[in-house]
C-alpha cells in the first residue's frame, strides 16, 4: 500500500475545514495543513480532526505556500485539496494509486466546481487537474496565483496519467461580494506576475477571466487577444482561452468575433459541451433558432457519453439537463414547432418538478393555440409550486386580458382543431435519453398515399457474388424504394444481371479492404432524401416494407435516424435455431456525403456522423431479417478471418476507439481466443468512448464468458452492469439468473428468470432500441432453469 499525504493551504476557513477533512480521513496517511493566518477556528478544528498543523506568513504567492506544505509531507504520493473542496471518490483513489506505474509522476484529478445562476439553476464547470503526485524533490508549484506543477512533472522526465478521481469544488458557490473581494485579490497577484512575464499565456487567460469576472470586459478582450496571439493550436489551454473570450466578446458587442472564437474552440475539441452552449446561446439571442436549437442538441448527446478527456483537460461546461430541454424546447417554439417545443418543455418539467419554466413554456404553447383554459391551468400550477416568480401573475394578467369580452367556450372548441394536430402526449417520451420518441402511433402507419410521396427513399448496398441471396433481397425491398443504389466490388457472377432486372443503378468499385468507402461510395450516388442500406443477406419484412416511408414522412426534424431490428438465425449444437435481435440505425437521413458518411473499415457504423450533425435516433418497428449467420463452417471461418485483419487495421489506424476494440473481442471469440477476447472487451470499456448500447453488449458478452468459466461472481457484475444500461435483455436476465443461482442465491436467481421469461411472453423485447442486442431464448429453456431455483 503506497502512502498518501493530503495537503492543504488555509486561511480562515471554519465553515469550510471539517468536510474538507472528513472526505480525505479515509485514505490519508497523514494531513499536514499550513495555515497562512487564520483569526478563526481553522486550526483548532484541524487539530480535533486529527491534521498536522503548521503556521507561516502570507506572502502573497500560492506556490510559495503550496511548496513550504509537501516540503513536509512524508508519503509516496501527496494530494493537495483545499477547505472549499470535497473527494468525491476515495476508494477510486485509492485503487489508482496502488496500481500507480513507476514512472508516473502526477494523476489527473477531475474537479467540478458548481455554482447557482438565475432561478437558481446550477451549472457546472468540469476540468481535468493536476492534484495528486509524486513526493519528489523536483516537483514544486511554480506561480504566484493559479499555480501550475506540471512543468516540473515534465522536467523530471515522469508521466501523467488519467484517473476516474473526482473532487467537487464549491468555492464559487459565493456572494457576490465574497467573489468580488476574491477576484480582486487574485487580479492584483496576477498584474504582478505579468509585468515580470508578460508573455505568460496561462496567466494572460487567468486575468482575462477574473477581469470578466469583475466586469472589465474591454480589458479582458485585450488579454483573450494577446494570449490567442501566443497559444498554439496543440494547447488545450487555446480551447480554454477560445471559449472564455467568445462570451466576454459577445458581452462587448464583438458577435463576429465571438462565433469565430467559439466555432475554432469547436474544431479544437468537437466532444465538449461548453462551445455548443455558447454558439447556442449566441444563436437563439441572434433569433437563429434552428441553428441555436442545434449547438443545444450537440450538447445534451455529449452529456450522454462518456466525458471527453481533452474537453476535461481544456475544462467543460455543462448545465442541469432540464434546463437544457427548456432551451431545446424554446427554439422550437419560436420556430412555431410547437410539438416538439411540447414534448421539450414535458422533458423539462419531468427532469426537474421545481423548475417550473417547463410548465411557463407549455402555458405559453397553449396561449398561442387560443387554449386558454389549459394556459391558465398551467400557470396557477406553476405558481403553486414557485410563488417567487412574479412573471407568472404577468402572464395570468395577459390571460385576463385576452379573454375579456370572449366567449370562452367558443374559442376552446375552435382550439381542439388546432390540438389534434399539434399536441403530444407526455407518455411518448422515451426513457433511453439517446433516443428520442418520433411520435408514431400505429396510426400513423396508415399515413395517405400522397404524403408518401413527398419523401424519396434511396436503398444504398454494396454486394459481391450473390447471385443466390440479391433476388429476395431487392424483391423486399423494391415497392419502397425510389432508386436502387448498388455497388459491386468484382462480382464474377450472375449479380450484376440480376440488379439490373430490378432497376437498380450499379456501380463498380474496387474493393479495398474496407467496408466504409465501399458503403460511402455508394452513399455519394444516392439522391433521395432518406437512405436504407441493407446487404444482399437480408431481407426487409413485408410488413416493413408497406410502411417504411410512413416513418420518413412523418420524422420530426431532429430525427436522424431510426433504429430498426435486425433478427437473426444462429445453429446451435443440437440442430435447433436461436433467434438474435440487434437494433441498428439502417434508415437514416441523406444529409449528403461527405456530411454524412460511415465509418470504420468493418462493423462500419453511420451514427458517429449523424450525431457530429446534432441529430438524434428514433425507435422503429421496423424489421430485417438477416441469413448470413446460418451458412456452413468454412464460410463463416472465411469470414471470420477477413474481420480480424480487417480490425487490426483499424486499430492500428485509431488505437482507443472502443467500438473496434469490442468488434475485435467478438472476432477473437469467434476464433476460440477466450481469453485475448476477454481483454480485448475490457479495453473496449476502459476507452471510455463506448455509447450505451455497445457498453451493454460488451459487458453482456463478458457476463457470458466469466460464466462459461466458472467465474460466477464475476459474472453476475458484468451482467448488472449491462442491465444498469439496458434493463429489458432476456440473454443478460438469464446469464444474471445463472451467476446467482450458481452463487446459491436461488430466490434472487427466479426473479431474474421471471424477468426474462415476461420478456419472452411478449414476443418482442421492450426498449430494444435501448439494448442494442438481445438473444430471444427458448420459453422452455428459461422455464428449465425456474425449475431449478425451486428445488
Amino acid at each position: 500500500m503506497k502512502k498518501l499525504s493530503v495537503c492543504i493551504i488555509a486561511k480562515d476557513e471554519e465553515k469550510m475545514i471539517g468536510e474538507c477533512l472528513d472526505s480525505v480521513a479515509s485514505v490519508a496517511d497523514e494531513i499536514i495543513l499550513l495555515d497562512t493566518g487564520s483569526r478563526d477556528r481553522t486550526r483548532e478544528i484541524a487539530h480535533e480532526k486529527g491534521a498536522a498543523v503548521y503556521q507561516s506568513v502570507w506572502q502573497d504567492d500560492f506556490s510559495l505556500a503550496r511548496n513550504e506544505a509537501i516540503d513536509k509531507a512524508t508519503g509516496e504520493f501527496i494530494l493537495c485539496i483545499d477547505a472549499d473542496e470535497r473527494l468525491l471518490s476515495p476508494d477510486e483513489l485509492m485503487l489508482t494509486l496502488n496500481s500507480a506505474k513507476p514512472q508516473t509522476g502526477g494523476l489527473l484529478i477531475e474537479v467540478v466546481s458548481g455554482a447557482k445562476g438565475l432561478q437558481d439553476v446550477q451549472s457546472n464547470y468540469a476540468s481535468s487537474l493536476l492534484r495528486l503526485f509524486r513526493n519528489h524533490k523536483g516537483i514544486r508549484y511554480e506561480g504566484i496565483v493559479h499555480e501550475q506543477i506540471i512543468n516540473s512533472l515534465k522536467k523530471a522526465g515522469l508521466t501523467i496519467e488519467n484517473t476516474n478521481i473526482k473532487i467537487s469544488h464549491l468555492g464559487y458557490d459565493l456572494s457576490f461580494e465574497e467573489m468580488k473581494k476574491k477576484h480582486e485579490r487574485n487580479l492584483a497577484l496576477l498584474h504582478k506576475w505579468l509585468l515580470a512575464n508578460p508573455n505568460d499565456s496561462y496567466n494572460l487567460t487567468q486575468r482575462a477571466k477574473t477581469l470578466t469576472a469583475l466586469n472589465r470586459n474591454s480589458e479582458a478582450h485585450s488579454d483573450y487577444v494577446r494570449a490567442l496571439e501566443i497559444i498554439p493550436t496543440s494547447n488545450q489551454m487555446r480551447t480554454r482561452a477560445l471559449n472564455y473570450g467568445a462570451i466576454n466578446a459577445y458581452r462587448i458587442g464583438e458577435g463576429e468575433q465571438a462565433l469565430s472564437w467559439a466555432l475554432e474552440s469547436l474544431e479544437l475539441i468537437p466532444q465538449q459541451t461548453f462551445a455548443h452552449f455558447i454558439l447556442g446561446e449566441i444563436h437563439f439571442e441572434m433569433k437563429k433558432y434552428i441553428t441555436a436549437y442545434e449547438h443545444y442538441a450537440a450538447m445534451r448527446l455529449i452529456s450522454q457519453a462518456p466525458p471527453d478527456a481533452m474537453a476535461l483537460l481544456a475544462g467543460d461546461y455543462s448545465i442541469p439537463q432540464d434546463v437544457l430541454a427548456y432551451k431545446i424546447g424554446r427554439c422550437h417554439f419560436y420556430h412555431k414547432d410547437y410539438q416538439s417545443a411540447s414534448r421539450e418543455y414535458s422533458i423539462s418539467f419531468e427532469l426537474n418538478t421545481k423548475n417550473v419554466m417547463g410548465l411557463v413554456g407549455l402555458a405559453n404553447i397553449a396561449f398561442n393555440l387560443k387554449k386558454y383554459k389549459e394556459s391558465k391551468a398551467l400557470l396557477e400550477t406553476a405558481l403553486e409550486i414557485d410563488p417567487a416568480q412574479d412573471e407568472i401573475n404577468y402572464y395570468l394578467n395577459q390571460i385576463e386580458i385576452a379573454t375579456k369580452g370572449i366567449d370562452f367556450e367558443q374559442v376552446e372548441e375552435n382550439a381542439q382543431i388546432i390540438e389534434n394536430r399539434n399536441s403530444v402526449s407526455s407518455s411518448s417520451i422515451n426513457s433511453n435519453p439517446n433516443i428520442v420518441s418520433n411520435s408514431i402511433s400505429e396510426n400513423n402507419k396508415y399515413a395517405n398515399e400522397s404524403s408518401q410521396k413527398s419523401v424519396r427513399l434511396s436503398v444504398s448496398m454494396i454486394i459481391k457474388n450473390e447471385e443466390k441471396m440479391l433476388a429476395e433481397c431487392l424483391e423486399s425491398v423494391k415497392d419502397a424504394a425510389d432508386e436502387i443504389i448498388i455497388v459491386d466490388t468484382g462480382s464474377t457472377d450472375r449479380s450484376k444481371e440480376i440488379a439490373a432486372r430490378y432497376g437498380a443503378k450499379i456501380y463498380d468499385f474496387a474493393w479495398a479492404d474496407d467496408f466504409s468507402e465501399a458503403r460511402n461510395f455508394s452513399l455519394s450516388q444516392c439522391t433521395g432524401d432518406w437512405v436504407l442500406y441493407i446487404d444482399a443477406d437480408e431481407r426487409l419484412t413485408p410488413e416493413s416494407g408497406r410502411y417504411i416511408k410512413n416513418y420518413i414522412s412523418s420524422a420530426l426534424p431532429e430525427i436522424g435516424g431510426f433504429l430498426c431490428t435486425i433478427e437473426s438465425e444462429h445453429s446451435q449444437l443440437d440442430g435447433s435455431l436461436e433467434k438474435h435481435r440487434g437494433s441498428y440505425p439502417r434508415l437514416f437521413r441523406n444529409l449528403g456525403y461527405p456530411r454524412v458518411k460511415f465509418q470504420g473499415r468493418v462493423h462500419e457504423q453511420i451514427s458517429p456522423s449523424l450525431v457530429e450533425n446534432g441529430l438524434n435516433f428514433a425507435v422503429t418497428d421496423l424489421v430485417i431479417t438477416h441469413l448470413g449467420y446460418n451458412q456452413p463452417y468454412e464460410v463463416m471461418q472465411q469470414k471470420v478471418k477477413r474481420n480480424y485483419t480487417m480490425l487490426l487495421a483499424h486499430i492500428k489506424e485509431e488505437p482507443t476507439n472502443g467500438y473496434a476494440w469490442f468488434q475485435l473481442g467478438q472476432t477473437l471469440g469467434q476464433m476460440n481466443l477466450k481469453k485475448e477476447a476477454e481483454e480485448a472487451i475490457k479495453f473496449a470499456i476502459s476507452c471510455g468512448n463506448l455509447t450505451d448500447t455497445i457498453y451493454s453488449s460488451a459487458t453482456a458478452v463478458l457476463a457470458q464468458f466469466s460464466g462459461n468459466g466458472r467465474r460466477f461472481a464475476e459474472s453476475l457484475d458484468w451482467a448488472e452492469k449491462s442491465l444498469v444500461k439496458s434493463p429489458n435483455q432476456i440473454y443478460t436476465l438469464s446469464l444474471k439468473g445463472n451467476a446467482l443461482l450458481n452463487l446459491g442465491r436461488k430466490n434472487e436467481a427466479r426473479e431474474a428468470f421471471e424477468a426474462a421469461k415476461s420478456l419472452i411472453l411478449t414476443g418482442k423485447t421492450p426498449a430494444l432500441g435501448a439494448a442494442g442486442f438481445d438473444v430471444v431464448l427458448p420459453l422452455s429453456v428459461v422455464e428449465d432453469w425456474i425449475e431449478l431455483t425451486e428445488k
